[in-house]
């Protein structure tokens, strides 16, 4: 009993293991069984549907690759069939007379100045950082040319355009900040007075004045800051808030310096001051003109230098430099007939910076009305509008309308200064006619206790 109790327990453990190991390996099936399994009905027919439909797959992504490339190439060839999709939609409604009613430049002008800046500016409207544009380069142009013409709020110039009003913003912006150095070099020439001479471009009474020189200002919202901060901004001459550049031409009214801007309370003697290297640098005669002689005016006080024009308002800049300027009427008498035709002859000569100043409030609206942008975009634009009046000035010279034209926005700044002033009055009365009503009200009050 003993015996065959202990070898039956000896060997079921053993039949046990062989049984676990059975399972436990796929291998250890027999041929037979795994041919049976194999030549199961429809396990073919499986087979083949899973080829079939890897192979249809395979082709329809094919298909469709072949499709989308296809499809890009023909995208490709309409984009690069047109540069100015933009232009071209104005162009099909309106004519090439578009340009002049959407741009202060014909078609002719804006076609010349985009081929002087196309190759420079090209490259950097597509390798700038952010996004890609969703506007091309020349449009853009286009678009910046409307935008400072007749400037009005973004989300009509989006309009205009087919974009929203920041992407208007955005591209314009973009556009004047690639474009203004570019302009300005190539627009803005850097002349001798010898070089002036072998180009005829002297004044008529004054032949040794190199430039002329004059401020102009641009009216600007009150900034958003303290009484003490926003004072600076406030004319006392034009009596509103304005931005101020110092301008130079040369006497045929081409801008040859201008400064960046300062605040409008800032004199024109003290902008002067600070940009008098410049002056001093392309007045500064050379040693072939010392041995010339020059016997006009102020000649033995500056014998190194040629003359500036100058307005009233720059008395006493005579003292650093050759400085051309009218001769104020003395206190309590009349200035002889000389001095009022010197003053006549400096009048005639300096007027020509007055013509540019009219020649670009004309061609760029924003340097003529209410500047209602940022400030520290000011300058950008400045140097786009002077330059751009560079070139105009070229092919059309400066006339008569010009001055006119000036005389007209300068009026429209006495205007709006007069127009501020009376809601400043009205303001004040009603503040006063509120105080008085609370004075008399209290009065009453007290009197009732």
């Amino acid at each position: 009993m003993s015996s065959s109790s202990s070898s039956s327990h000896q060997s079921r453990p053993r039949s046990t293991l062989q049984a676990a190991s059975r399972l436990a390996s796929p291998s250890s099936s027999s041929p037979r069984q795994a041919a049976s399994r194999s030549s199961m009905p429809g396990s073919n027919r499986l087979v083949q549907a899973a080829i079939q439909n890897a192979q249809h797959c395979s082709e329809q992504r094919e298909a469709n690759l072949q499709e989308s490339l296809e499809r890009s190439e023909e995208i490709s060839d309409d984009f690069n069939d047109s540069e100015q999709p933009l232009i071209d939609m104005f162009v099909a409604e309106g004519g090439y007379e578009v340009f002049s009613t959407m741009t202060p430049f014909s078609f002719e002008e804006f076609e010349t100045i985009w081929d002087h800046i196309s190759t420079q500016i090209l490259p950097l409207w597509q390798s700038s950082r952010g996004p890609s544009p969703a506007v091309s380069c020349k449009d853009a142009f286009f678009m910046m040319l409307n935008t400072l013409h007749l400037p009005t709020k973004w989300e009509k110039h989006g309009l205009d355009f087919g974009v929203t009003g920041q992407v208007a913003k955005r591209t314009t912006s973009k556009f004047m900040r690639l474009a203004a150095p570019i302009l300005k070099s190539t627009y803005t020439r850097q002349l001798s007075m010898d070089e002036l001479k072998n180009l005829n471009i002297t004044c008529n009474h004054y032949p040794y004045v190199h430039h002329i020189t004059d401020a102009t200002v641009t009216p600007c919202n009150k900034p958003l800051a303290s009484f003490e901060e926003s004072k600076l901004f406030f004319s006392g001459k034009h009596h509103i808030y304005c931005l101020k550049n110092e301008l130079s031409v040369y006497p045929n009214g081409e801008a040859c310096n201008w400064t960046s801007h300062r605040p409008g309370s800032v004199s024109d003697i003290t902008i002067f001051r600070e940009n008098i290297n410049y002056h001093k640098d392309v007045t500064k005669k050379t040693p072939a003109a010392m041995i010339v002689p020059d016997h006009g005016e102020l000649a033995t006080e500056h014998p190194t230098s040629y003359g500036i024009t100058l307005d009233k308002g720059y008395a006493g800049i005579e003292r650093l430099v050759r400085a051309i300027i009218p001769k104020k009427k003395p206190r309590n008498r009349q200035l002889d007939n000389d001095d009022l035709e010197r003053n006549r002859k400096i009048a005639h000569d300096r007027i020509v910076v007055e013509f540019f100043f009219g020649r670009v409030c004309k061609l760029f609206g924003v340097m003529g009305g209410k500047y209602r942008w940022s400030r520290e975009k000011f300058d950008i634009i400045a140097d786009v509008c002077f330059s751009l009046t560079n070139f105009h000035i070229r092919l059309n010279p400066l006339r008569d309308e010009d001055k006119s034209y000036y005389d007209n926005v300068l009026a429209s700044f006495r205007v709006m200064s007069d127009e501020a002033q009376n809601r400043n009055r009205h303001r004040q009365t009603r503040y006063r006619v509120r105080r008085q009503n609370i004075r008399e009200a209290l009065g009453l009050h007290i009197n009732n206790i």
